[in-house]
């Protein structure tokens, strides 16, 4: 080649400040392609998952029916170890859900049930009726032996919801935080209650001015103010003060009498009375010896929903209906309630429970006040479904005609501070909810971020009005009395009703809106 050709033969490399522009296009095109599908992922990882949960809730009913027996869904959620408790997240993996039904390897122990002999839990042909009392005694089964039993039931492995990507948001339609009994002078704190999406609280006087208030979030600044518990007797103080301190009524009794709960795990050990004689039964030699069972140790992760204590269940029948079942063994008597021999001492019993006459045989202060925590405008309106008025969350079932489950993109941090409701609702989308209806149907919907104009909230009972007694009564005056007769629209069995008792509005399952984040709006008028 000549040196003529060479000194004409053209460049091949880059210069410096091409290739730097070179790369500056490239990150900007990765940025828009980055960018472009962030929700969309979003959108399939939370869509994906509701369509699983639907998909397995359908296959259990199949198997209900096909097996003649009743099976069960259990759900858990448990926060991240280290996070506040404030903000539900799925950031270890905590939220799950599984399937529990009898098992051929295990026949059950026998229990006797109004005067006939059903198999222990989850082998019985009702799930309505739980064992009460052992055969052969009155004492209540060691928790141990539940569960134990409960541990033998899984069908399969947990469903577990992807790893901070997507989480639960409720498992109802409203947190009821203390559940409360009017016919002894209580009313719902300043946080309660919360709809499933929750509610952002606008109140500058507040405590919680700003933040986040969601379902089943624990807060252990949020103290008790107003609960009342054993309805049934005329004792008329409130459920605030346990071994000398003020308890959190907040995340369905997470706290318990042991103290806060600090980064969502046990601040100590759990341990309960076990069956030491083998009779089956907590009974007399068994307070003697002092035997001991852990049920959960200190520093472990603390679920605020607990699969293992198969505290919120969709049980499918063999005819392939459906109905939930909520905090059971909590609040059931059975597996705590007993009066322990006169002069008995138990240094392990916390003296709240001792000056009432109760034991450590079960999860008693773990729940809303058990069975006997009452939730009618007064003592002589019994209202229908009382086991649904009790309960510390509420399913609008009766209205929506679905038992639905509500899940959303995981929540990356514990933020729980948001300049306006605008902003803490961005932080909850997308959202899906799962329904199961009641005769089995299952269905899966989109939550809307917009209403039609023929919508009008119902204002009932909103915003402040919540704190509201009469409101909340249904009664004039500010002292409640059962002689006086309920003369206005009021919130009865968690649910809105006309001064005759008739349902009033229609509950908001499938839309969210900054509004209801701000003013606890979740009904719409009646057309």
């Amino acid at each position: 080649m000549s040196a003529a050709a060479q000194r004409h033969r053209p460049e091949t490399g880059f210069t410096l400040i091409e290739m730097l522009i070179v790369l500056l296009i490239i990150v900007v095109m990765l940025g828009f392609v980055m960018a472009i599908p962030t929700a969309e992922r979003r959108e399939e990882e939370v869509r994906g998952a509701a369509e699983e949960l639907a998909a397995v809730l359908r296959e259990t009913r199949t198997r209900a029916m096909r097996k003649n027996t009743p099976y069960g869904v259990v759900f858990n959620i448990q926060n991240a170890p280290g996070s506040s408790g404030r903000i539900l997240n799925n950031r270890s993996g905590g939220h799950w859900y599984r399937l529990i039904g009898p098992r051929d390897t295990h026949g059950g122990t026998q229990f006797v049930v109004g005067g006939g002999y059903l198999q222990t839990y989850p082998d019985i042909p009702d799930w309505n009726n739980l064992p009460w009392t052992p055969v052969g005694g009155n004492d209540p089964v060691p928790l141990e032996n539940y569960l134990r039993l409960v541990s033998r039931s899984w069908i399969d492995e947990p469903h577990r919801l992807a790893r901070n990507k997507v989480r639960f948001l409720a498992l109802t339609d409203q947190d009821n935080g203390d559940n409360d009994a009017p016919a002894q002078g209580g009313y719902y704190t300043a946080t309660y209650p919360r709809p499933w999406f929750g509610w952002w609280d606008s109140d500058p006087a507040s405590p919680t001015y700003r933040q986040l208030l969601p379902w089943g979030g624990y807060d252990p600044a949020l103290k008790g103010e107003t609960q009342k518990f054993w309805g049934w007797s005329n004792r008329n103080y409130a459920r605030t003060s346990v071994n000398g301190r003020l308890v959190s009524i907040s995340g369905f009794r997470y706290e318990g009498w042991e103290g806060e709960v600090i980064g969502c795990v046990n601040p100590i050990d759990r341990q309960v009375l076990t069956d030491a004689n083998g009779d089956e039964g907590i009974s007399t030699p068994d307070y003697t010896a002092m035997k001991r069972w852990t049920v959960y140790k200190a520093g472990e992760p603390r679920p605020l929903i607990n699969a293992k204590w198969l505290d919120y269940v969709i049980v499918f029948r063999p005819d392939g209906t459906v109905f939930d079942d909520w905090f059971r063994l909590r609040q059931n008597g059975w597996n705590f309630w007993n009066y322990r021999p006169s002069g008995s001492v138990d240094p392990y019993v916390p003296t709240y429970f001792q000056t009432y006459g109760r034991n450590d045989a079960g999860l008693a202060d773990m729940c809303s006040g058990t069975a006997f925590m009452w939730n009618w405008e007064d003592s002589y309106a019994r209202f229908p479904y009382k086991s649904t008025a009790q309960r510390e969350a509420t399913s609008f079932v009766q209205r929506t005609g679905f038992y639905w489950i509500t899940l959303a993109a995981d929540a990356t941090n514990d933020v729980s501070t948001f300049p306006s409701a605008e902003a803490a609702l961005r932080s909850l989308g997308p959202i899906y909810r799962v329904g199961v209806s009641p005769e089995g149907q299952v269905k899966v919907i989109r939550v809307r971020n917009a209403r039609d104009a023929s919508q009008i909230f119902d204002t009932t009972i909103t915003g402040a009005a919540w704190q509201n007694k009469n409101k909340i009564w249904g009664k004039a005056g500010a002292t409640w009395s059962p002689a006086v007769p309920i003369t206005q629209d009021n919130y009865v069995n968690h649910e809105l009703r006309k001064a005759d008792g008739s349902p009033l509005g229609t509950p908001i399952y499938d839309t969210v809106l900054p509004e209801m984040l701000r003013d606890r709006k979740w009904w719409w008028k009646d057309p």
